[in-house]
């Protein structure tokens, strides 16, 4: 009797995305774009102006409310574009700390979020849901004009995250939460699910 399995096939676990920073998966490659951008000024008196152009869902879904050009909370700003734009060109990264109370009121983050712009690119949607596309344009106060579009975010299939970068993301996320042993038993036992004989050993190890 035949295999009901083709082990040759792909397998769909390869597309999987994964979301590389703490923010909504449709600001992903923003991020990676705003990382690039941020070595281009010091402060925020260094920008003229920034234009964001976005697919038609990430317009609509983290972008056309009004609530996210002001957010009051941590739940809006991950959920904002131009938010999480102005705050990574500012430092430099994205962390969780970007969402604290004192990003929220910081006064740069809100005199950049005044010189930003941001509108569907009929193009870019096209793309989605293919890829996450996000272009931004940076001009700068000395009359310089930095450009960079980006489809496929890091941890996007197509872009894939390493087991390094994917194990520090667990380590940073349960910081405050599991002890150096406990993260190193549930690390071991998920790298080598391949090896495990009995679903047991997984839930022991995630029970905490």
């Amino acid at each position: 009797m035949g295999s009901l399995f083709n082990i040759d096939s792909p397998r769909k676990i390869l597309d999987t995305y994964i979301k590389f920073y703490p923010v909504e998966y449709h600001a992903q490659s923003a991020v990676d774009i705003s990382k690039e951008l941020h070595k281009y000024i010091k402060s925020a008196d260094d920008i003229d102006s920034i234009t964001i152009e976005t697919f038609k869902a990430a317009y609509d879904i983290i972008a056309k409310d009004p609530e996210k050009w002001n957010p009051k909370t941590k739940e809006t700003a991950d959920h904002s574009l131009q938010y999480i734009t102005a705050a990574c060109i500012l430092d430099g990264f994205i962390s969780k700390d970007s969402f604290s109370k004192n990003k929220l009121n910081n006064p740069s983050i809100k005199i950049i979020l005044k010189k930003i712009d941001i509108k569907e690119d009929v193009e870019l949607t096209k793309l989605y849901p293919e890829g996450i596309p996000n272009r931004i344009t940076l001009n700068t106060r000395d009359k310089k004009t930095y450009s960079k579009e980006i489809m496929y975010p890091r941890g996007h299939s197509k872009n894939k995250m390493t087991d390094d970068e994917v194990i520090k993301k667990f380590k940073d996320n349960t910081e405050s939460i599991l002890s150096p042993s406990e993260k190193d038993n549930i690390i071991d036992t998920i790298m080598n699910l391949d090896k495990c004989e009995n679903i047991s050993e997984i839930s022991n190890s995630l029970r905490i």
